[in-house]
């Protein structure tokens, strides 16, 4: 493949949907964390796993709650580094499917949000610099 296309092109086309993926991804969990009912849970359980292949660990929360008198455990969808087993946080669930939980704290789905509107509009700029303004500066050339 032609490595201009690949710089002018594909290149800002990914930065475009990787772009798209954080802000829908971040706009649902948004959208979630407003809809859906809160309760408070603790993590029960941190499990760390070295992953080889990007050279750094993978990180899975999970977090014991209780809804309309049952108890779940439930993977959390969204965890960092600093969560330890025994800390207390606000959950949000899926009323219909209460074992479906997401960390409450809007601001991870924020971040991602700012992430992706970031990369989305580099995206948007490389391509409007690599194809449009050639293209502007053609027309009135000829």
């Amino acid at each position: 493949m032609n490595s201009n296309l690949v710089k002018k092109v594909i290149a800002p086309l990914t930065a475009i949907v990787i772009g798209v993926i954080f802000i829908c991804v971040s706009v649902s969990n948004i959208k979630k964390i407003s809809a859906y009912p809160q309760t408070e849970a603790v993590i029960s359980r941190v499990d760390v796993e070295y992953n080889a292949a990007d050279e750094q660990d993978d990180i899975t929360v999970y977090v014991t709650y209780t809804v309309d008198g049952k108890s779940y455990e439930s993977e959390l969808s969204q965890s960092s580094s600093a969560m330890k087993e025994g800390d207390k946080l606000t959950v949000s669930y899926n009323p219909d499917k209460p074992a479906e939980v997401i960390a409450s704290s809007k601001t991870m789905s924020r971040v991602f949000l700012a992430i992706g509107c970031v990369v989305g509009v580099v995206g948007l700029g490389l391509l409007a610099k690599n194809l449009l303004i050639p293209f502007i500066a053609a027309r009135k050339a000829g």
